[in-house]
């Protein structure tokens, strides 16, 4: 019985040894093969509509400005041209936006837009509204102009009259500044 005491004592004992000791780590084995694809995941809520085809350009009006017209370049190039429909406003003092063509400021004048694609310019000229004569704004009356670009493909017929009627169709007023910008999300 003592011997089989000892001897399981020293079982015991190198298998203590054996479990407390670890031999030098080896190489990593290949790479395994790929696990099965995963099913598919749900399908998320659709997005807004994005704006990527239409960007603002604001033109800040110096306090001390005053004259019959303002002409600045357009925010596009010139090859592009053709390929844009633009929206023009006027702000004034008060932060009333005014559309262009139009009347402006207690309708004592209005404006019109006139591009010069060759230029890459666009002008804005003031009227008199009782007699059509050139009118000069006041020093300080705006403060900025503000130009949306809207952006079209020809190659899918889509036209500046087309961007028009769908704005239109959707019950946009492009007269009301703050309709078309909440339309296309650039606020």
């Amino acid at each position: 019985m003592k011997a089989l005491k000892l001897f399981s004592m020293a079982m015991l004992a190198m298998a203590i040894t054996l479990v407390s000791c670890s031999g030098s780590d080896g190489e990593t084995g290949p790479i395994g093969p790929a696990g099965p694809q995963g099913e598919q995941g749900e399908q998320g809520e659709q997005g807004e509509t994005g704006n990527a085809n239409v960007f603002q350009t604001i033109y800040p009006i110096a306090e001390d400005f005053s004259s019959h017209f303002i002409e600045e370049n357009l925010p596009i190039d010139i090859q592009s041209f053709e390929n844009y429909s633009f929206l023009f406003y006027i702000k004034n003092n008060s932060g009333i936006v005014y559309s262009i063509p139009g009347s402006l400021n207690k309708n004592t004048h209005y404006a019109r837009v006139f591009y010069n694609e060759n230029e890459s310019l666009f002008a804005i000229n003031f009227y008199d509204q009782i007699d059509d004569s050139s009118y000069a704004i006041a020093a300080g009356d705006y403060t900025e102009v503000i130009v949306l670009s809207i952006e079209f493909n020809p190659s899918t017929s889509k036209s500046s009259e087309n961007i028009m009627s769908e704005l239109k169709s959707a019950g946009v007023d492009t007269s009301d500044y703050n309709a078309v910008v909440d339309y296309f999300g650039l606020k």
